[in-house]
């Protein structure tokens, strides 16, 4: 299944998809990967970034997708 299929994307200059209606992006590779236990936390290195945007975007913040059942057990 093409999870980017319904999206507007285009390529970055390194050729990852971007998402067009994306506020805010980055792209490069990980540079460091560091072991957590039960997950791994990845540091970027970032090679291109988005533009500024003047105004403040709408921020998904917690309070706005707790009562969503995941669907499993974490």
């Amino acid at each position: 299944m093409d999870k980017f299929a319904r999206v507007d994307r285009r390529p970055s200059a390194d050729g990852s998809p971007l998402l067009t209606e994306a506020c805010a992006w980055f792209v490069g590779p990980i540079e460091t990967r560091i072991d957590a236990g039960d997950h791994v936390g990845f540091l970027p290195a970032p090679t291109e970034v988005s533009p500024p945007v003047r105004t403040t975007p709408a921020l998904l913040r917690y309070d706005d997708v707790k009562e969503i059942d995941p669907g499993k057990p974490a």
